[in-house]
């Protein structure tokens, strides 16, 4: 797909991937659930998710932007539809914005490496959390929401038993929901009634 039309937003990395976390944590919120920030004790895994009359009963969550289009060196910006102003800007700052996006499953690829590398890394002793015995999934967000179908989830997460699913949200709106994509191959099952 080239020579698309796109919006261009001037966006920091660092600003969308906290965006990107803060989302994510306001939306198992409001599916009335307990978010345990852990990723401020050094390099940790985002969050540890559970219900609120159990502790135990949780899983473990790494949020994690995936930017296939890119940077527009001419703006500045990171290419994003994900601003919440996106749709009151629309017709105002469109441009021609030149991009291939058939390394869309190699963005995730990598995205997943890096969460698999903070979830080995994590130490959760501290938060008395056996990590091998909860789920790990990881929250990816993308620039564009359509990216997530071109990626073939249950073949690419055989490459990770480690996680146990990767979940997308439908849209950027308030009311959105996660799509599930559980991986089989996983040694740690994700019970999708966390989400109900």
């Amino acid at each position: 797909m080239k020579n698309k039309t796109l919006v261009i937003f001037g966006i920091d990395g660092d600003k969308a991937g906290h965006d990107w976390q803060d989302k994510i944590g306001a939306t198992f919120k409001q599916l009335d659930l307990n978010v345990e920030l852990l990723d401020r004790k050094g390099d940790c895994i985002d969050f540890y998710i559970h219900r609120k009359s159990a502790y135990q009963d949780g899983f473990l969550c790494e949020a994690k932007s995936v930017n296939v289009v890119g940077n527009d060196d001419d703006e500045n910006a990171q290419i994003s539809s994900r601003n919440p102003k996106f749709w009151d800007s629309v017709g105002k700052r469109i441009r021609e914005h030149n991009y291939n996006n058939d390394n869309v499953e190699n963005k995730v690829r990598e995205g997943l490496v890096k969460a698999l590398n903070q979830y080995k890394k994590s130490d959760l002793s501290g938060f008395k959390i056996v990590k091998e015995t909860k789920p790990f999934v990881v929250a990816i967000g993308f620039d564009f929401t359509a990216f997530s179908d071109q990626v073939n989830f249950s073949q690419l997460l055989q490459e990770f038993p480690l996680i146990s699913a990767v979940l997308i949200l439908d849209s950027m709106q308030d009311d959105a929901e996660f799509k599930v994509y559980k991986n089989t191959s996983s040694q740690t099952h994700f019970e999708e009634s966390f989400l109900q």
